[in-house]
C-alpha cells in the first residue's frame, strides 16, 4: 500500500474562499447569474466566482448536503451531470456495511461520502487527477476525514494492480462516454472495461457493486458479468435513474431483481427463473388505463410472450377509447 499515492482527503487552500471573495458570494448566491453577469461586467476573479455560484444553484436538489457546505469547490459542468444524487447515493450506500471500501471512479466522491457513513475506511481513486484535488477538498468538508483516502491520477487499472491488502467492497461507475465524448452503453464499450477488470476487483474483494446506465439489458449484462448475486432498478420520481448490480465471488445461483421507488420506499422483488413461470391475465377494456412505475418496467417482470399479449390488448384498448371518443 506504501507503493500507492494514497493520502488522506483535505481541505485545499486553492479552493477555499478568501473573505472578500465569501461575501461576495453572500451577496449574490440566490441571484440569476447569467443577466447578473451582464449587468456588472464582472472581473476575471468574479466570473469564477459567478459560475461557482451557478454550478451551486443547478445541485440545490440533487446534492443538497453539498449546497449547505458554501465553501464546497464545484468541478465543471459535466462533473455534475455525471454524478450520483445524494438520493440514489444514500440508498446504495445501506446495501453493505464493513471495514474497508474502494471506489474505483470516485467522481465528486458522491457515492463514497455515503460509504463513509457504513465502513470504518474507504478508499477512493479518480483518475483525472484535477478532479480528485476537488473530490478531495470536497470530502474533507463533508466527511470524516480521518476515515477517507483518495489516490489521485491514477487509473483503476493500475490501482488493482498494486493494491495489495482486502477490502469488505468494490464500487465502480464506469464512465459511459468514449473518448470522442459519445455516450455508451455496453460495459465493454465503458472507461474502465469492467468485465476485464472482474480477475483483479474479485482478488482484492469477494463482494463488487457496478453501477450503470438505466438503458444497459440486464439479461445480457448478467451474462457478462457472472456471479451475479442481485440487480437493483432504481427509480426516482418515475424515472429511471441507475441499475445496480451485486456480484459474490464464486456465487452461481440465479439473481434477484429488485425493483426500488425511492420516493415511496417501495420495492418488487422477483428472481429471474420464477418470473419465467408466471402468465399474465387480461380482462377487456375498462375506464382506466394503469401504467406501473418505471423500475417495474425496466426490471421486466413479465414473459416475452405475455408482452406481445400486452402489447396486442394495449393497442386494442386505444381503439377502444378512440371510438368512444
Amino acid at each position: 500500500m506504501m507503493s500507492l499515492p494514497i493520502e488522506k482527503v483535505s481541505v485545499h487552500a486553492a479552493y477555499t474562499m478568501d473573505e472578500e471573495s465569501y461575501q461576495f458570494f453572500l451577496k449574490y448566491q440566490h441571484e440569476d447569474i447569467a443577466a447578473l453577469s451582464l449587468q456588472l461586467k464582472p472581473n476575471t476573479q468574479q466570473k469564477a466566482l459567478f459560475q461557482q455560484i451557478a454550478h451551486r444553484q443547478k445541485i440545490a436538489h440533487k446534492l443538497p448536503s453539498f449546497y449547505k457546505e458554501k465553501q464546497v469547490y464545484y468541478p465543471p459542468q459535466l462533473s455534475l451531470e455525471q454524478c450520483s444524487s445524494e438520493k440514489t447515493a444514500s440508498f446504495k450506500s445501506t446495501l453493505f456495511t464493513g471495514n474497508t471500501f474502494i471506489d474505483l471512479t470516485a467522481g465528486m466522491g458522491v457515492d463514497s461520502l455515503y460509504f463513509s457513513k457504513h465502513f470504518q475506511k474507504g478508499i477512493i481513486i479518480e483518475a483525472n487527477e484535477s478532479l480528485a484535488e476537488i473530490t478531495s477538498h470536497n470530502l474533507a468538508l463533508l466527511s470524516d476525514r480521518q476515515s477517507l483516502y483518495i489516490a489521485k491520477g491514477i487509473r483503476a487499472a493500475d490501482f488493482l494492480d498494486l493494491y495489495t491488502e482486502k477490502a469488505d467492497l468494490i464500487y465502480i461507475d464506469p464512465s459511459r462516454r468514449n473518448e470522442h465524448g459519445n455516450k455508451v452503453f455496453r460495459l465493454q464499450d465503458c472507461e474502465p472495461d469492467v468485465i476485464s477488470l472482474l480477475p483483479a476487483m474479485f482478488r482484492i474483494s469477494n463482494n463488487l457493486l457496478i453501477k450503470t446506465s438505466p438503458l444497459l439489458d440486464i439479461s445480457l449484462a448478467c451474462k457478462s458479468l457472472k456471479h451475479v448475486k442481485d440487480v437493483y432498478v432504481v427509480s426516482s420520481n418515475n424515472e429511471c435513474k441507475e441499475l445496480l448490480f451485486v456480484l459474490q465471488n464464486q456465487y452461481e445461483g440465479d439473481f434477484q431483481v429488485h425493483a426500488v421507488m425511492l420516493d415511496t420506499d417501495k420495492k418488487f422483488s422477483f428472481y429471474a427463473a420464477d418470473e419465467k413461470k408466471q402468465t399474465s391475465t387480461f380482462s377487456l377494456p375498462l375506464n382506466y388505463l394503469y401504467e406501473p412505475d418505471v423500475s417495474i418496467l425496466k426490471a421486466g417482470a413479465f414473459m416475452p410472450y405475455n408482452i406481445s399479449i400486452l402489447y396486442t390488448n394495449y393497442m386494442f384498448i386505444l381503439i377502444y377509447i378512440h371510438l368512444k371518443i
